[in-house]
């Protein structure tokens, strides 16, 4: 009877243990906050309860297909009341430099990373115009130490559109799986409304079994790979927002 206790609570503290909310997450932005990562304050309008796993990735080139995503690359969306309290939080100006900070408990030896804008804030927008502005081909979070919150200056265009809007960090790890990372945090850009964005629509991989994979591992031939899948979307793919 003794054994079958102990036998008994051994499965459930071992249950416990594999439903606890994960602290090993592997990379994501934290500044400007995004919706229910724990690792911003306050806590009382990230849009829900906190999600201790809100840095594993998207998805990875094992799954079937692409995952169900808000504004086509994000995880969360934020509810219309926090909505309003979120974009009080992160507010910057046009041609304002930010000082991005990343949560990098596994950075993965560094990738590639793209930044874009969407003034799509409803997510009932089939198809949100995601603009990326920047980008770090395989050298982004290189040398970048596990456990550590590094930081990454993004300059914001000068002739941007005001208003509200949202901020996309895009991440394909170098090593381990083959991984697609995002984190997207709402904002205000503060100025007049007019203005225009120019730049590229993001560059999509990892993401299932059937888009393009970037190899792991770094080596010349593999810099020029990605430098080139870079070119070819920036060439293929140009986008253009404008408010008047």
């Amino acid at each position: 009877m003794l054994f079958k206790s102990t036998l008994i609570a051994s499965v459930v503290a071992f249950a416990a243990l594999s439903y606890a909310p994960s602290t090993e997450a592997h990379v994501g932005g934290i500044f400007p906050c995004p919706p229910r990562a724990p690792q911003c304050e306050p806590q009382e309008w990230q849009g829900g309860k906190p999600d201790y796993d809100h840095f594993r990735p998207i998805s990875n080139t094992f799954a079937s297909k692409p995952p169900k995503l808000h504004h086509k690359i994000c995880r969360y969306v934020e509810s219309k009341t926090l909505l309003k309290s979120a974009v009080k939080k992160n507010v910057f100006s046009k041609g304002q430099t930010i000082k991005t900070m990343y949560d990098a408990n596994n950075a993965h030896k560094g990738g590639s990373c793209q930044w874009a804008i969407t003034y799509d804030v409803d997510d009932k927008i089939k198809e949100p115009k995601w603009v990326v502005f920047k980008d770090i081909q395989n050298t982004c979070l290189k040398g970048v130490k596990n456990r550590s919150k590094p930081t990454i200056d993004v300059k914001l265009p000068k002739g941007i559109p005001g208003g509200k809007a949202i901020f996309a960090w895009i991440f394909n790890n170098i090593d381990g799986n083959r991984e697609f990372y995002s984190t997207c945090s709402y904002i205000t850009i503060k100025g007049d409304r007019k203005g225009t964005i120019k730049g590229y629509k993001p560059l999509i991989v990892n993401i299932d079994k059937k888009s393009y994979k970037i190899p792991e591992g770094m080596s010349d031939k593999k810099e020029k790979l990605v430098e080139a899948l870079f070119a070819n979307q920036k060439k293929k793919n140009p986008i253009t927002v404008t408010k008047k």
